[in-house]
């Protein structure tokens, strides 16, 4: 896993925010309980929901981090929002060039759950969600996250960040 701080300018990340606003008002969300593959839900109860960045945010979303990805032939940018009690099983995006995350929520407390784990070799390694940080997971290594307490009161926002 690769780790970059502060990947997304001011300007793109409020655009972000305005985006994400915007697509709460339309129909145009999936959740996970209804297309992610059965094995991604082992023991998840909780449903993140995910939709596709607008064009153009998008497209400021690509020129903020293009220097930090490999190459690929194209990327999807997708976001996610994480509600109580969802999380994703250990899996290693092997039907994908690379994935990254950002992840958007400020000060996002480490006993809400939503941590980030990957194994490399027998160890695993951990990192809380952290603003404006995008984690680059471009050797497939296995990875979760852990489920998002039912206590908390605001949802954990990521952008995912396919390369295929």
């Amino acid at each position: 896993m690769k780790i970059f701080k502060n990947v997304l300018d001011q300007e793109t990340l409020i655009n972000v925010q305005k985006d994400i606003e915007y697509l709460s008002s339309r129909n145009a969300w999936g959740s996970s309980q209804m297309f992610w593959p059965k094995f991604l839900l082992d023991k998840i109860t909780g449903d993140c929901i995910s939709t596709y960045a607008s064009s153009d945010i998008g497209n400021e979303i690509k020129k903020c981090i293009s220097d930090k990805l490999p190459p690929a032939k194209e990327l999807i940018i997708q976001y996610y929002v994480w509600k109580q009690n969802s999380g994703i099983a250990l899996h290693n995006d092997d039907h994908r060039t690379y994935g990254a995350t950002i992840y958007l929520n400020n000060n996002w407390d480490i006993n809400s759950g939503g941590i980030f784990l990957w194994k490399e070799g027998d160890n695993l390694k951990g990192i809380c969600p952290e603003y404006n940080t995008m984690i680059l997971n471009d050797e497939r290594e296995s990875h979760l996250v852990t489920t998002v307490s039912p206590l908390v009161t605001e949802f954990r926002y990521t952008i995912q960040i396919w390369g295929v």
